[in-house]
């Protein structure tokens, strides 16, 4: 099926019976959650959130609330994962940088899931276009790009978007619900700092819709 965005964009998904996705609270894999349940009848889904200080679990939870599943199914995978404790990543064993952020989740859901999935999404988008206003050092998400090319079974259907577009497909959508209760601060468990790249770059999306902040 294909969706469209604000500016006349493709976004492609596949049906599937065994779906994987990584679901961290935030606004990206929430949205990708509903595209998802639009196209699949009748599947399972696998539903991966690492533990973090932002309360990523409990921020899910609220979400699932909200969430119709439809027919689907689907089962809450929670990965409690030392975030300062690195496993060697069988993707990126030839690459210069041996390390990824979430390296212990991936590890995780390969060693433990990846021969139970038919496919394995992630909502990540690319950078804004031009730089946010206080921020020198976005976060280089090209590592991502690797981990798609290496496997086909791994997708980001957002991959080529950015912020505004997943705000503008929640917009499009009606998915008040994404919009309140998505987590997107990184510095705090509850509520917006406004101040780290992720709330800026929350802000910048909504801008683009002539919208102040939404959510958390």
């Amino acid at each position: 099926m294909i969706f469209k965005t604000y500016d006349d964009q493709d976004i492609e998904i596949e049906s599937n019976k065994k779906i994987g996705l990584l679901l961290s609270g935030g606004l990206d894999s929430s949205v990708l959650l509903y595209l998802l349940n639009q196209v699949n009848t009748n599947s399972h889904f696998f539903l991966f959130t690492q533990t973090k200080s932002d309360n990523s679990v409990g921020h899910v939870n609220d979400l699932m609330d909200y969430h119709d599943m439809g027919s689907n199914t689907y089962e809450r995978i929670p990965i409690d994962l030392d975030p300062r404790v690195y496993v060697p990543h069988p993707i990126m064993l030839d690459s210069e940088d041996k390390k990824l952020e979430s390296q212990g989740a991936w590890s995780f859901i390969f060693k433990n899931y990846f021969d139970q999935i038919d496919v394995l999404y992630s909502g990540n988008t690319s950078n804004p276009p031009d730089p946010i206003e206080g921020i020198t050092a976005p976060p280089d998400r090209s590592r991502s790009i690797k981990i798609m090319k290496r496997y086909p079974k791994f997708k980001m259907p957002f991959i080529s978007l950015n912020k505004s577009h997943t705000v503008g497909l929640a917009l499009k959508h009606k998915l008040n619900y994404v919009i309140k209760h998505s987590h997107t601060c990184t510095e705090l468990a509850d509520g917006s700092c406004y101040e780290c790249w992720q709330c800026k770059e929350r802000l910048w999306g909504f801008k683009m819709h002539n919208l102040g902040y939404r959510g958390t």
